[in-house]
């Protein structure tokens, strides 16, 4: 079975259609899931194996791993389709979205989250009233909707009766298990006036950076150098000391009394503020943290006006700030409250200073404080420091995650993303012995697809060029088509080259996601008319798929 047949099947697996148009609504993963779709396998084939992946010593077992996978390759479509070349990839977010899950599970273990059959008998009908409610409004009338479900259903309660039916409870009491997980997590933030009024407080600051200068290579000068970074000889621990002590000695130099903008512009290596003599300009919390690192804020913004602070390592060199002023930068209505007109005809609500009397609208006094402005900003705050409490708790149950990859095909993903060729080809070359056995997504197309990608980046032309006809033996593809031509044009084929672009385009249609580097590619080889065709496809239906970088040909 093809990627596209299995896409088409997958469709009409997942569109489970109530009556002409209306299709039941997947909250996230909560009805039946489906297991192995049928078998084609033969007496020869070798049997992948049922577990796909552990975490800890919880089994991902391959029934699980095709449910998650199916609903990734459902969701594709709404982002340009899936396609052989992105098949990987789609794999991978499958793995990755049970292993979070299991992590969460395992947490909730931990915390002792409990869920009760009442509560998840009270989410099902939930899910059940959303899903009809969701069929009502995309009906043209009640009456036709009610008649439609009399000639197809009998009753409304039935109707109902057969979404819950659907609803698979256990998916249910995962789920809510997940989110009693998330509340807990995120009690325990509490946030205070003066937090708040620290996180809207704006800096202006300079600082200077030391990197460590990279590793000589042969031949270069002596340790001293020329570029005036700190040199600490052959090895990382060296060169980090030697920018440390570059940085100490500046410190000591400032504390001297020397000029701040000097000593940056002549010693800095931050490129955006070296010219500049150190200057950042004002900045808020968070602003430098992707250039600087999170150690920066927590050092800048906790320092006085004309103060320095002392040497620290912030994103990927020793720094020293100084904060020249700093102001509070408050909402305007942040002392404001917020009433609400009683008056029947009227009903306004509005904010305003303390102490109002009438309502600005109908002039009535028939007016009531719902509360204050001040609040609503300490309780925005709280929320987004709810979300960023329960993301970082996330990112360390990932890093402490004992997650062993047992599928060949996903450890040879794994080995290609770090750049381990011979490993990676090996694994493929091992996952080919399951395909045509039961599992329908172990499909041949993307294995020879990622071999062929791995034997170009080790410069095997030619044999890069079997794998991918041996994966358009099993599928037509454009992403295929434009790999080929791709290959094609680095042998000066050129005119071959374009012939496999035009296949592409006939093909583009299934795949609108590789619109945007298929024109690029047809331009590259003076297909202009033709890309520009594709551009404007492209441009109809943005939401036809990410940019997708096409690096040239």
């Amino acid at each position: 079975m093809s990627i596209s047949k299995l896409r088409k099947s997958m469709r009409g697996w997942f569109a489970k259609v109530l009556w002409g148009g209306l299709v039941v609504i997947f909250f996230g993963g909560v009805f039946v899931g489906f297991g192995r779709m049928g078998s084609n396998s033969s007496g020869s084939v070798e049997v992948a194996p049922d577990v796909v992946a552990r975490v800890s010593k919880d089994a991902i077992r391959r029934a699980e791993f095709n449910a998650a996978l199916g609903q990734q390759l459902e969701m594709a479509k709404y982002f340009g389709g899936s396609s052989v070349t992105t098949v990987e990839q789609t794999k991978q977010r499958a793995l990755d979205q049970i292993v979070d899950q299991t992590l969460k599970f395992q947490a909730a273990k931990r915390e002792k989250v409990r869920i009760r059959g009442r509560e998840v008998d009270e989410k099902i009908g939930e899910y059940v009233q959303q899903e009809y409610d969701q069929a009502k409004s995309q009906a043209s009338s009640p009456k036709l909707f009610e008649r439609e479900i009399r000639k197809k259903h009998g009753s409304v309660a039935k109707l109902k009766s057969e979404i819950r039916s659907r609803i698979s409870p256990a998916k249910v009491k995962d789920r809510l298990r997940i989110e009693k997980l998330e509340a807990k997590i995120k009690q325990r933030v509490e946030v205070t006036e003066k937090e708040y009024k620290d996180s809207r407080k704006k800096i202006k600051a300079r600082v200077i950076m030391v990197k460590p200068e990279p590793e000589l290579s042969t031949g270069a000068d002596d340790v001293a150098g020329k570029s005036g970074k700190a040199k600490g000889g052959g090895s990382e621990a060296a060169r980090k000391l030697a920018a440390k002590a570059k940085a100490d000695n500046l410190l000591k130099q400032l504390k001297g009394g020397a000029d701040f903008s000097k000593v940056a512009k002549q010693n800095s290596d931050d490129p955006t503020s070296a010219e500049k003599g150190g200057d950042v300009g004002e900045i808020g919390l968070k602003e430098k943290t992707y250039f600087y690192g999170d150690k920066f804020d927590e050092v800048a913004f906790s320092l006085n006006p004309g103060t320095l602070s002392n040497v620290f390592w912030g994103e990927d060199g020793y720094m020293i700030v100084r904060v020249d002023s700093e102001k509070l930068d408050l909402p305007e209505d942040y002392s404001q409250s917020k009433y609400k007109c009683l008056e029947k005809n009227c009903k306004n609500e509005w904010s305003d200073k303390p102490g109002v009397k009438t309502c600005p609208k109908c002039k009535k006094e028939a007016i009531r404080k719902v509360g204050d402005k001040k609040q609503e900003y300490i309780d925005q705050y709280k929320s987004q420091k709810e979300g960023e409490v329960w993301s970082a708790y996330t990112e360390k149950l990932k890093e402490h995650a004992k997650v062993v990859v047992l599928d060949p095909e996903l450890k040879a993903y794994k080995q290609q993303t770090e750049g381990k060729i011979k490993e990676a080809v090996a694994l493929y070359e091992e996952a080919l012995k399951f395909v045509g056995g039961e599992d329908p997504f172990i499909e041949p197309a993307p294995i020879y697809y990622n071999l062929a990608m791995l034997l170009k980046q080790e410069g095997k032309t030619k044999e890069a060029m079997t794998q991918l006809q041996q994966a358009l033996t099993y599928e037509e593809s454009a992403g295929l088509r434009m790999e080929m031509a791709k290959l094609l044009k680095e042998q000066g084929k050129r005119k071959d080259a374009v012939e496999e672009l035009k296949l592409a385009v006939d093909l583009a249609d299934q795949e609108p996601s590789v619109r945007n580097e298929l024109a690029f590619l047809l331009r590259d080889v003076g297909e202009k008319k033709l890309a520009a065709e594709m551009e404007e496809k492209a441009k109809a239906n943005p939401g036809g798929g990410l940019t997708v970088n096409p690096g040239g040909m």
